[in-house]
């Protein structure tokens, strides 16, 4: 499933002109660099992909790494939105939690599996983006966690091991959908697959 960026581009009621302009170019700078990867993306591909003139890009952001990294964590802070959305769903713990793990990383893997440059553009993420990255990581854990938590209490898991915690699971869920993202066999429906089977198996272990 591809990704309409335009979709993720709302203007807020009352927003200033230049946070819209800001907006634009963000999500300019994920389309771009989604086609084509880092390196083969310049500011200049951006304006033109904005519809802007180079010089007002250049007015936000004068390197392309800052660049990059702006919006990386415009496309990770949507990420969590969907996460977000999809943890508070009606429904068992079980499912807000399968739910929640494909809300986030599935936007991911359509592009890291889908798109030529996908897996450049994600090794620039783990270089460039690293503090970007570790941050979703945390959210993703947390978010899982109290997902988690709340299926112990609901008598939906219960640990067989004492040893066994709710944050140890949720972050071999997360560990396990962001290192799949590094497999370059995978297609974004391969991914999705492996990411589904494997969340059922570490949930199961878990069950009542």
């Amino acid at each position: 499933m591809s990704i309409a960026w335009h979709d993720w581009c709302v203007k807020a009621p009352g927003r200033k002109k230049s946070e819209d302009t800001t907006e634009k170019i963000l999500v300019a700078a994920i389309q771009r660099f989604s086609k084509f990867g880092y390196r083969r993306t310049s500011i200049n591909d951006v304006a033109e992909e904005a519809g802007l003139a180079r010089a007002t890009v250049y007015l936000y952001w004068k390197r392309k790494q800052d660049l990059f990294v702006a919006g990386l964590e415009r496309f990770n802070s949507q990420s969590w939105i969907l996460a977000e959305t999809a943890a508070a769903k009606k429904g068992s713990a079980e499912e807000r939690i399968l739910a929640t793990v494909m809300a986030q990383y599935g936007a991911t893997s359509d592009i890291v599996h889908g798109t030529p440059s996908g897996h450049e553009l994600f090794q620039a993420n783990l270089k460039l983006g690293r503090v970007v990255v570790e941050e979703c990581l945390r959210h993703g854990e947390k978010l899982l966690n109290r997902l988690l938590e709340q299926g112990i209490r609901d008598g939906e898991f219960k640990p067989r091991r004492s040893s066994v915690r709710s944050a140890d699971v949720a972050h071999i869920i997360v560990s396990f959908a962001q290192n799949s993202l590094l497999d370059r066999l995978h297609t974004p429906s391969s991914y999705r697959k492996n990411l589904r089977k494997t969340v059922n198996f570490v949930l199961d272990s878990i069950r009542v």
